[in-house]
């Protein structure tokens, strides 16, 4: 009953937020740095030595400010990785008492005794950490540091003694895609939420290395199904199907059907306002304007990115099976509107799932 109090007040205050443009949700990427050298890292060589440039800490507490002036409450820390930072342990305290829903992304190598008891003190909302394989020697193939298996799961014991709420999230990948059950199963061990995602998305410089671990469309499907089998079980009875379902109210008149520029945000290491953690241009400084005159000049640019007369979505028979965003097609070569092939090879594979379903009733 709270859970569904909790979810009912949440969406309330989103579509609230979405009508009157007030930035409810932002991503604070504090850090490119990293300890790991994951094979399908997004971020580029030069994001992670880039540190001279990073915001000082009162820097950050000054944007944190602007923020819950803003109207701001849901606030995520996500680098690179954020304890590569010294003074994480004072922007968190700073967030806390600032009122913010904060949560922690983090691989967890850094999280010993002392950093898990300053946590167990700070209490953050949630501390998500990803665990790619079960597996020793498979988890350090694909975090390409050696250790970092057993930093991480230590941290994870660690957190889960102070009750502190953890999510664990995956990617899959063909070096991890028959360990993804067998992580969903540790989760539910320590009662902790489990997420995982089956895209990779190009590095911020739109080089396609990620993509060469891709899983295909119908693996993340059935792993799926296999991870949130009661998300399932409740679409297949009511005869809908969960992608379907979901995207049938996509507008094809314009570009940004999420909440870019509607209630979601994010600002880089660098003090500047972005779309979202996956789209880095344009960019507005906040340090030397305001937050607010970059959220309006953001929803002003949302606002007037339109769907080309040649764009593909408004003659595509797949919309409604599509999980299409403008970030993709960023990613793809840098414009809002290209038509990626992952998503289109996806769509494809949902429109046969649900067709299937329809012709056996």
């Amino acid at each position: 009953m709270r859970v569904q109090k909790y979810r009912y007040f949440s969406e309330k205050m989103n579509n609230i937020a979405y009508k009157k443009r007030i930035p409810l949700h932002a991503m604070f990427e504090l850090t490119y740095r990293c300890n790991f050298r994951c094979i399908h890292c997004y971020n580029t060589r030069e994001e992670k030595l880039s540190y001279k440039k990073e915001l000082r800490t009162h820097e950050v507490f000054n944007i944190l400010g602007q923020l819950q002036e803003m109207g701001c409450i849901y606030l995520g820390f996500t680098g690179g990785e954020i304890f590569c930072r010294e003074d994480m342990a004072e922007i968190l305290w700073k967030a806390k008492k600032l009122g913010f829903q904060i949560i922690v992304l983090t691989n967890g190598s850094f999280i010993d005794e002392k950093i898990a008891n300053e946590l167990g003190r700070i209490r953050p909302n949630k501390i998500d950490i990803t665990v790619n394989a079960m597996n020793e020697d498979r988890f350090e193939k694909i975090t390409g540091t050696p250790g970092s298996y057993t930093k991480v799961f230590n941290a994870i014991r660690l957190l889960y003694e102070k009750k502190i709420p953890i999510c664990v999230k995956t990617c899959g990948m063909q070096e991890n895609k028959n360990e993804i059950i067998a992580i969903n199963k540790f989760a539910r061990t320590l009662n902790a939420a489990f997420r995982f995602d089956g895209k990779l998305t190009p590095r911020h410089d739109r080089l396609k290395t990620p993509l060469q671990h891709l899983i295909s469309p119908k693996e993340t499907y059935y792993l799926h199904r296999q991870c949130y089998p009661e998300m399932f079980e409740k679409y297949d009875h009511s005869g809908k199907e969960r992608k379907g379902a979901k995207l049938d109210r996509r507008n094809i008149k314009r570009l940004f059907n999420c909440a870019v520029g509607y209630y979601d945000l994010a600002v880089n290491p660098y003090g500047e306002l972005k779309f979202c953690i996956n789209i880095d241009y344009p960019r507005y400084k906040i340090l030397e304007g305001s937050l607010e005159k970059g959220w309006e000049n953001l929803k002003n640019i949302v606002d007037s990115l339109k769907p080309p007369d040649d764009w593909a979505c408004k003659e595509c028979d797949l919309v409604n099976y599509c999980a299409w965003c403008p970030g993709t097609g960023y990613l793809e070569d840098g414009s809002f509107s290209t038509c990626d092939p992952l998503s289109r090879e996806e769509a494809k594979f949902i429109r046969t799932i649900e067709r299937n379903r329809n012709a056996k009733k």
